[in-house]
Order: structure tokens, then sequence, then C-alpha cells
């Protein structure tokens, strides 16, 4: 049944190995790589517009990276031999320590490559953003995951509540293509927009 699906201590199904690398629903990773990312750069696409309305297409492409990446990263877990799918990597708790992990190194590399100013302000600005956008993929990764059946347990070590609403199976091809193209269209748009935002705004400016 449809819906969401609350429980304490039912176990997640275990995963099913496939060559090397071992998946929970799909023979194929791609699949639902794209839906993932799909959702991540939908979620974005807001940033994305404020970025390019206000000119800032070099923090537009960090944030993408970042976003991108965290957007399929946690599922990364199915390298990990002692890691359940689905597990650790899945939490509220490993969004915040990967996005304050990831804020770090990027802050320390860009003052190390003279990118980033070493002022407190500065620095405290770059890390900030950083962290926003990596924490806005990452919840969207588990956003996805809680649509399907297998769902996830994302508030332990708190609790060990699973949250599913068993919409669409991980594997589903056409729920990860729609998850893709409404990324793509929604982040093409929200650049289009913003930086004929910025265009109108220069005009105005220029005209008075």
């Amino acid at each position: 049944m449809a819906g969401l699906s609350v429980d304490r201590c039912s176990s997640m199904p275990s995963p099913r190995r496939t060559g090397v690398i071992f998946f929970p629903t799909a023979d194929r990773p791609d699949v639902y790589r794209k839906g993932h990312i799909g959702i991540g750069i939908a979620l974005y696409a807001p940033v994305a517009f404020w970025l390019a309305s206000v000119d800032l297409m070099g923090a537009f492409g960090v944030g993408l990276v970042c976003v991108t990446f965290v957007s399929y990263a946690p599922d990364f877990d199915v390298w990990l031999p002692l890691v359940a799918h689905r597990g650790a990597t899945h939490t509220v708790l490993a969004a915040v320590l990967v996005s304050l992990a990831i804020a770090g190194g990027s802050v320390a590399l860009g003052v190390q490559s003279g990118l980033i100013a070493s002022s407190p302000g500065a620095m405290g600005t770059t890390g900030g953003f950083v962290v926003g956008v990596t924490l806005l993929g990452y919840l969207g990764h588990l956003a996805g995951d809680a649509l399907t059946p297998m769902g996830i347990r994302p508030f332990r070590p708190v609790s060990n509540r699973r949250y599913s609403l068993d919409l669409v199976t991980a594997s589903n091809e056409t729920a990860n293509t729609a998850f893709a193209t409404v990324g793509t269209l929604a982040l093409s748009g929200a650049l289009v927009l913003g930086v004929d935002f910025q265009d109108g705004v220069v005009d105005v400016v220029a005209a008075i």
C-alpha cells in the first residue's frame, strides 16, 4: 500500500551481490544513479538561479559539483564490506559530517591555492555555502531513497525507525529517467532565467 510506512524493528533486506559490487534492487546502478542526481540538481535549481542572477558563476560551478557528487555518494557504502547498504551512510548525521568534511577540505584547498582569501569572513562564507549545498544534495539522496519500499532509517543512532513512502522501486527506470529529466530541465531553466534576470538588472541600471 502506498503511503508513509514507519516501523521500529523490521530489518532491511540483505543486499544482493552483482559481480564485485552489490546493489539491493537493481543490476544496473546507473539507472538509480541518474535518478538521485536528478533529484539533487532539481533541489539545487533555486540556488543556481540566485547565483546566476548575481553573476556568481564560479560559486555555481562549485555548488553543482558538490551537489552532483553527494547526490550519489551515500551509495558508496556498497564498496564498504563492513557497512550495510542504506545503513550508516544514509542518515542525517552522516549528511552533516560529510558536509562539514567537504566544506573544510574545500576551504583549505581554496586558501592554499589562493582562490579564497585567508580572512575569517571569506573562509566562513565559502565554508557555509559548501555546507549548505552539500547538505541539500545529501538530504535529496535520502529523500529519494525514502520513496522506495526499502526505505531508510535517517535518524540513527537516535532512532531506529524506518521511513518509506513505498511509491517506486530503486530500479524503476521510468521513475529514474523522469527524475533525471526534471532535474536537468529545472537546472537549465534556472540558469537561463538567472542570467536573463541579471541582464535585465544591468540594462535597467545602465538606463538610469
